[in-house]
């Protein structure tokens, strides 16, 4: 549930009303209500003019998805509600060598936190989402990628990127693959073991293969019990100037009828997929 902080508008002794702000209590209360997520990753000018490589940051935007089949980059930035983030997924620090060295082998965590308006002050003891992927060495379809999804001290999911001929493929489903079963979420403990979601697009998506191009490609989420199309994540690319730096945007259209861990797991699954791609598009270019 949200609680509510009090923000003065001006003086009560003359008569100004005092502002109301709802705030959700956590990331997956904020995400619940939502049929989108738009994701602006930040531009790094040190990245952009060293190539050293930097932490990833994303900035998290409620959004409202367009409802045309072909939509321009136009209208899906414009589905944008506010002018102001209502969270940040940010790279945890360390791990330098790995960002340097490792390349597609190597591990990250990432948290996921609310920006609070000004004013209202952090929540004690509010569990953290955070997104964590180990150090693997991938080929083909040995030892694919593998990102956990937590929920303060427990894992409620797992994304795994299998590799799939001519296809970017992902599974999002429960953490089927983490092997301490102490830490994983009674919730999802004893869920049947199949994967809630894959997402994919043909590995020959034009923009995916230039991406220079002021353009965008759509990956599929398709409901596993269905088999039916359920909602999208759409790859936006602001242009030339940041392509250099890997730095893109997301369109993340939820399915209608996803729980808010479901929709965390999406959101893990964007964060991937931009790390396989960028990962692939740094490969191309050494």
């Amino acid at each position: 549930m949200a609680a509510a902080a009090s923000a003065a508008s001006g003086d009560s002794k003359s008569g100004h009303s005092t502002m109301t702000v709802s705030v959700p209590d956590s990331v997956l209360d904020a995400l619940a209500p939502l049929k989108g997520i738009f994701v602006k990753q930040h531009v790094d000018l040190l990245e952009h003019i060293t190539g050293w490589e930097q932490r990833n940051k994303y900035d998290l935007f409620a959004w409202v998805p367009p409802t045309e089949d072909d939509p321009t980059v136009e209208s899906l930035r414009g589905g944008i509600v506010g002018d102001h983030a209502m969270a940040r997924s940010e790279e945890e620090p360390g791990d330098v060598c790995h960002r340097q060295c490792c390349g597609s082998a190597r591990r990250w965590n990432m948290t996921t936190r609310l920006l609070l308006p000004a004013g209202v002050p952090p929540r004690e003891g509010e569990p953290r989402l955070r997104f964590t992927k180990p150090f693997k060495c991938t080929f083909l379809c040995f030892a694919p990628p593998v990102v956990f999804v937590w929920w303060g001290d427990h894992v409620i999911a797992e994304v795994v990127s299998p590799w799939v001929c001519c296809e970017w493929h992902f599974k999002v489903g429960p953490p089927m693959h983490f092997e301490d079963r102490t830490k994983v979420h009674p919730e999802v403990l004893d869920v049947e073991d199949h994967y809630w979601y894959t997402v994919s697009s043909p590995v020959c998506t034009s923009p995916l293969l230039c991406p220079c191009c002021y353009a965008q490609a759509k990956f599929k989420i398709t409901d596993t019990a269905t088999g039916a199309e359920a909602g999208s994540i759409g790859k936006i690319w602001p242009g030339c100037g940041t392509s250099l730096t890997n730095a893109t945007h997301f369109g993340l259209t939820f399915p209608e009828d996803a729980l808010p861990m479901q929709k965390a797991s999406l959101l893990a699954c964007t964060m991937l997929l931009d790390f396989v791609a960028s990962e692939n598009n740094s490969n191309n270019n050494h």
